[in-house]
């Protein structure tokens, strides 16, 4: 026993190695050749197990773009679904409006022509009417800011065997439905051949009395009608004239100073 070689951690007893080195070098690189095999068969196995955890999130990506993109789906065709009912909608406005605006411009001549010949009597008569009337796109007579306005307007020139049977024609005429604001617009005493009588010109005022309203539609969507349209109408031809500029002069500034 060698007690130095036991006090430095040496083997106490002598040996001897036998193995050739050639044996002994081939198995070390055995044994490195077998965990570099391990180390690669380890590093396949982890790139596998990758490749399947990233295909398996791919799948459960994909499932859930599916589930998205089908809800979206089901919910624009239960948008389109109702749509239709906005451009049914929108459409019935439309013809309302349509028939409501052919509406106040329709309105019966013949019924207001035999309706100013039942206001003459024996002492009075029409030689001439002229009904200004309205139509789809525009009124017959635009507001008069003394006298109002209405959805048309009408000029006459009637004869009466005195001053007191013009004046009562002018009254039966205002009388009227649908006709108002009847004013002479000039009076003379005119003669035909032997016959002496009296002249009066003038004017009136249609009404929305007057219009048919057959084409106005009943229980509407929109709640338009002949009437609003004639406000609309006449409230734009007010602003209108409002907004012209007057043709009168204004007096210019002084330039000039007074010296004292």
């Amino acid at each position: 026993m060698n007690e130095t070689a036991v006090k430095y951690g040496a083997p106490g007893l002598p040996g001897v190695n036998l193995i050739p080195a050639e044996i002994a070098e081939r198995k070390k690189m055995n044994t490195v050749r077998g965990l570099a095999i391990l180390a690669i068969v380890g590093a396949i196995a982890l790139a596998i197990l990758g490749y399947l955890g990233a295909l398996a999130a791919a799948g459960l990506a994909q499932n859930e773009l599916d589930d998205a993109a089908a809800t979206e789906a089901a919910a624009v065709a239960t948008r389109d679904g109702k749509a239709s009912v906005y451009t049914d909608v929108l459409a019935r406005e439309q013809q309302e409006y349509a028939l409501a605006q052919v509406g106040y411009g329709e309105m019966s001549y013949s019924a207001l022509t035999n309706a100013f010949q039942w206001a003459t009597n024996d002492s009075t008569s029409f030689d001439e009417i002229t009904v200004l009337g309205p139509n789809a796109t525009a009124l017959g007579t635009v507001d008069d800011e003394l006298f109002g306005g209405g959805v048309g307007g009408v000029t006459f020139s009637a004869r009466a065997e005195s001053l007191d049977e013009a004046s009562q024609l002018l009254e039966r005429l205002e009388s009227l439905p649908g006709i108002a604001n009847v004013r002479g617009v000039s009076e003379a005493y005119e003669e035909d051949g032997a016959t002496t009588y009296y002249r009066v010109s003038g004017s009136a005022v249609i009404t929305d009395l007057r219009l048919t309203g057959r084409l106005t539609p009943e229980g509407s969507l929109s709640g338009i009608d002949a009437v609003s349209i004639v406000a609309a109408n006449g409230d734009q031809a007010t602003a209108a004239a409002e907004a012209e500029p007057s043709a009168e002069p204004s007096p210019a500034a002084s330039t000039e100073t007074t010296e004292e």
